[in-house]
This record gives C-alpha cells, sequence and structure tokens, in this order.
C-alpha cells in the first residue's frame, strides 16, 4: 500500500509537467493544481509593519523568486510607485514545486531600502519597479514570472536574467 501511495504522489507531481510543456506558468491568485492540493500561483498580504508578503509557487522551469517578483513590482506599479524595497525571503524546490517568499515595501523614491528582514543587509535593495516587471514580464511581456533571454554566454549557452537582485538600484 506504500508503494501504491509514493506511486501515485510522483505520478501526481509529474504528470502536470508532462502536459504543460513549454507553456508559461499559471499567473494568478494561489488555487489548487492536482488532487494532492499543491497550490501554484501568488498570495499577498500586507504584514503588522506595512512590508507586503508574496508567496510564490509554480510548476515547471520557471522560478517561484521570479514570480514573486513580479508580483511585488506589479502591485507596486498598480499603487503608483516607482520603487521597490526589496527586503528578504526564502524559497524550496521539490521535484515538481518551486516556492518562493519575499518582502518587499514601495517607496516613491530611490533610496536605500528601509527595514530589512535578511540577516545578511546587503541582500537587501531598492529596484526599479519598470525594469523587473520588464525583465519578469516575459516574451513580449505576456508572461510573468517568465524570464527573458539575456543573451549568449561564450559557450553559446542562453542567459536569463532573472532571480534575486533583478532591477537593483541601491542597496
Amino acid at each position: 500500500m506504500k508503494r501504491f501511495l509514493s506511486c501515485l504522489v510522483l505520478l501526481a507531481i509529474a504528470q502536470p509537467a508532462q502536459a504543460g510543456g513549454d507553456d508559461a506558468p499559471y499567473y494568478g491568485p494561489m488555487k489548487r493544481w492536482n488532487i494532492i492540493g499543491f497550490q501554484t500561483g501568488y498570495k499577498d498580504r500586507t504584514e503588522k509593519d506595512g512590508s507586503w508578503r508574496i508567496d510564490a509557487a509554480v510548476h515547471g522551469r520557471t522560478d517561484a523568486i521570479d514570480m514573486a517578483l513580479y508580483r511585488a513590482a506589479e502591485r507596486a506599479h498598480e499603487l503608483g510607485y516607482r520603487y521597490l524595497f526589496l527586503l528578504g525571503g526564502n524559497g524550496s524546490k521539490t521535484p515538481g514545486l518551486d516556492m518562493a517568499t519575499v518582502y518587499a515595501r514601495p517607496s516613491r523614491d530611490a533610496v536605500p531600502p528601509i527595514g530589512c528582514r535578511s540577516k545578511k543587509v546587503t541582500s537587501c535593495y531598492t529596484a526599479d519597479v519598470i525594469e523587473i516587471m520588464r525583465i519578469l514580464g516575459g516574451p513580449g511581456g505576456s508572461q510573468p514570472g517568465v524570464p527573458i533571454l539575456a543573451g549568449r554566454d561564450e559557450f553559446g549557452r542562453d542567459v536569463f536574467s532573472s532571480g534575486y537582485g533583478t532591477g537593483g538600484l541601491l542597496r
């Protein structure tokens, strides 16, 4: 019975990966994506100190950190802010699911970030909202969380601009 349940879990995780192919990951509020109950998408809330907590989970080849960063920038943009203090976060990967949490606070000015939550203060930075959205908006800006091709390295491999540090201006 244990072996059967283990196979069922692996099948449930692997099945959507084959169906999705090269499609962009789901981008929207968290929703359940398989029979086990894993959720994909983003969830954001305002913390007691006024900062935002953005949780993201993706299935496939995209990094959840890119989706969380994009959502933070999108939220700041919707509220009319030009800059975003990225205050730390974390991530984890399991077979078939990538999860990340980002803490952020919008800003009207390009100043060093205030309220770093990371133990490593140098990992906090101020970013340009439009630049984050451009880099992590995907091809043509139509696939949030999917990084765009930045070029090729000396061996001809694709290089993408993505991950924590995207759009950084000040530390």
